[in-house]
């Protein structure tokens, strides 16, 4: 059983894209924008091998 927001979607998706709309998707975020920066890894990675 599904809900009625995500049968629509699949709905709204089969009408606009035919069978192909209904292959599988990753739900992976194409973006991550509080991504930490390599800088500050680098910084983290440093710290941690300091104090092991």
């Amino acid at each position: 059983m599904v809900s009625a927001r995500t049968a629509r979607k699949w709905a709204d998706r089969y009408l606009a894209e035919g069978p192909a709309g209904m292959a599988d998707r990753s739900s992976r975020p194409h973006h991550s924008p509080a991504k930490t920066s390599p800088g500050m890894v680098r910084r983290v990675v440093r710290l941690r091998w300091r104090h092991r």
